[in-house]
C-alpha cells in the first residue's frame, strides 16, 4: 500500500539523519508502485538526495525503483521534511460528532476490500457533496502484525485510512472505484495512537469529471488536537475500478 512505501522511505531518511523527526511530506507520487506477484524485482533501490538543510529544516528527495534486464522502474517518489523538534499539536475549531461504534461495516457490503489490519474506519458520521466525517479506531491486535514498522513511531494502519477515507467518498457519492495517486502535502503533529477512537475529516477541493479526486484530510483526536493536515490527497476514480 501507498501508507508502506511512505513509511520505507521515512524510516531510511531518519536512519541516514537520525538526529531528526518525520514532519511530514510532499509532492507524493505514485509511478508503477510494487506488486507482489511473483514476478516483483529482488532488490529495490532507495535514494536520498538533500535538496535544502537549514538550522530547522531538511528536506529530502526519496526515491524507490528497481532495475530488471538494465531497465530501471521508478515506483514511488517524495520529499520529506525532516525537523529537530516537532511542531506544536494545532487545535480543530469547529464542532465534532459523538464518536461512533461499528455502525455498518464498510468492508464487508463492497465499498472497501483492507484485511483485518487496516480496518479501523467504524462509522460514517456525515457525508456530503463536499465531504465527510469519520469515526475511527485502530486495533490493540496491530501491534503484533506491524512488522519492521513501529506503529509508536509511524502509524500505517491509521494513516491508511486518509486514503480509505477517499475510497468512501468516491463510492458513496459517485458509484466508482478509486486508486490512490499522488498527495500534495502531509504534516504529522503526533502519531495517531493505538486503541484509541479518533475523526477523520475530508473536505473536497477537486473533482474533475469524475476521474480525479481531491481532497484535504485532517485526523483528529478526543481533545480536539490535529494529529496530522493532509493537502491535496489524491485518487482516481474509474468504473473500471469497481
Amino acid at each position: 500500500p501507498t501508507v508502506c512505501a511512505i513509511a520505507w522511505m521515512v524510516e531510511t531518511a531518519l536512519s541516514t539523519y537520525s538526529e531528526y523527526h518525520y514532519l511530514g511530506l510532499k509532492n507524493y507520487k505514485l509511478f508503477k508502485g510494487i506488486i507482489f506477484d511473483g514476478k516483483q524485482a529482488e532488490d529495490y533501490l532507495v535514494d536520498l538526495n538533500l535538496l535544502s538543510d537549514t538550522a530547522e529544516l531538511l528536506e529530502v528527495e526519496v526515491k524507490i525503483s528497481s532495475e530488471t534486464e538494465g531497465k530501471t522502474t521508478f515506483h514511488y517518489s517524495a520529499v520529506l521534511m525532516l525537523v529537530k523538534d516537532r511542531e506544536s499539536v494545532p487545535l480543530y475549531s469547529g464542532e465534532l460528532p459523538v464518536l461512533t461504534a461499528q455502525q455498518h461495516n464498510l468492508y464487508e457490503d463492497g465499498t472497501l476490500f483492507h484485511g483485518e489490519s487496516l480496518q479501523g474506519i467504524t462509522a460514517i458520521n456525515h457525508c456530503d457533496e463536499n465531504g465527510l466525517m469519520l469515526s475511527c479506531i485502530i486495533n490493540n491486535s496491530v501491534k503484533q502484525k506491524q512488522g519492521e514498522f513501529d506503529v509508536t513511531n509511524n502509524n500505517i494502519f491509521a494513516n491508511d485510512l486518509v486514503y480509505q477515507a477517499l475510497l468512501v467518498w468516491v463510492r458513496k457519492q459517485l458509484g466508482l472505484g478509486s486508486l490512490p495517486t499522488a498527495t500534495a502535502q502531509w504534516t504529522v503533529y503526533q502519531e495517531v495512537p493505538v486503541g484509541k477512537p479518533f475523526y477523520l475529516k475530508l473536505e473536497l477541493t477537486a473533482n474533475k469529471r469524475n476521474k480525479k479526486v481531491i481532497a484535504d484530510i485532517q485526523m483528529i483526536n478526543q481533545d480536539k488536537q490535529i494529529l496530522a493536515s493532509i493537502i491535496g490527497a489524491q485518487v482516481t476514480a474509474s468504473e473500471s475500478l469497481n
